[in-house]
């Protein structure tokens, strides 16, 4: 989703009244074909971002569709944000909230994790099996680190070879992503579910996110350095070459 929209405070509060999902366009081949049901640009292909709002069948479009709010909700930034907050507003109020136990918010794998959590420039939470998972989800939603870290799952820390420094009796690790999200290296880690809120904290103290200021730059160097990423499905977007390249 657009950032400004994102970071608009009356479209974060009204946002809490709705399950917001964040698919996975070409890394996901079942998702991929949901967001080309709901919007085709120009190209009449799946492009890399789709918005919309759909009633709690998954189905019944609320709002038009479109490749981002600015295609939804229009005028200056200013006013289209807050006709987004209204307008969600509105829809909530048509719904009665049902009573659920929220569940750990974790992305697909630890692949993509690390890809995504390097293009948002943020760091990488790991909980290490289901019962760690569950034992962590109150303080994952905590505000103190809602939309601060993102999470994945693994089944065990043979998962997790690769990043030097990682105890085999770790419960939740937590990585920063290199500049193109394909390797990432040790912030901290903790064996003990009571630890897990210091661990937390003092990865976000520590994690620095790389520099991708300069778009065109990034992805210059990324493609002299010889960087390629393989999405699970073809990328069809037209403003993308097949593939994806560093990000």
């Amino acid at each position: 989703m657009d950032r400004s929209f994102l970071s608009n405070r009356a479209v974060i509060e009204a946002s809490r009244d709705f399950v917001c999902a964040r698919l996975a366009t070409y890394e996901d081949k079942d998702e991929g074909e949901f967001l080309a049901a709901t919007f085709r640009g120009r190209s009449g292909e799946l492009e890399n971002s789709v918005f919309c709002i759909f009633a709690p069948d998954g189905k019944t479009r609320l709002v038009r569709a479109g490749r981002s709010p600015h295609m939804v909700f229009r005028g200056a930034p200013e006013d289209a944000e807050a006709q987004m907050a209204a307008e969600m507003k509105k829809i909530a109020a048509k719904y009665k909230a049902k009573s659920a136990a929220r569940k750990l918010p974790v992305l697909k794998d630890l692949r993509l994790a690390v890809n995504v959590a390097s293009c948002d420039g943020l760091p990488l939470a790991i909980a290490v099996g289901n019962k760690n998972a569950q034992a962590v989800t109150k303080l994952a939603w905590d505000k103190k680190y809602a939309g601060q870290l993102l999470w994945v799952t693994v089944k065990d820390a043979a998962a997790l070879k690769d990043i030097k420094g990682v105890d085999k009796k770790a419960a939740v690790v937590v990585v920063q992503p290199d500049a193109y999200g394909l390797k990432s290296a040790l912030l901290t880690q903790t064996g003990e579910i009571s630890k897990v809120d210091a661990t937390l904290a003092a990865a976000l103290g520590k994690h620095r996110a790389s520099d991708k200021e300069h778009h065109r730059d990034h992805v210059r160097k990324g493609r002299k350095d010889g960087v390629h990423w393989e999405t699970e499905i073809p990328v069809t977007d037209p403003g993308n070459p097949p593939g994806r390249g560093p990000r």
